[in-house]
């Protein structure tokens, strides 16, 4: 069973990765791939907080007793 600090940062989660899909998506159609992608990146360096909780995410999941492996 999930806490409540698992819901918030699944939300957190989603709610990054939704708001990076849509402008990488429009940015790519709009102006290229390349474009996109160096946007992409200058946006995250903005972001760093949210690097950060990737970094430190991925960091933990890998323990191989972690929740992520279930």
């Amino acid at each position: 069973m999930s806490s409540a600090n698992d819901e918030l940062l699944v939300a957190v989660l989603e709610n990054a990765d939704f708001a990076s899909g849509d402008s990488f998506d429009s940015d790519s159609r709009e102006e290229g791939v390349a474009y996109a992608v160096l946007r992409y990146v200058r946006r995250n360096l903005e972001r760093q907080e949210m690097l950060r909780l990737l970094a430190l995410l991925a960091a933990e999941s890998s323990a191989p007793d972690h929740p992520a492996h279930q």
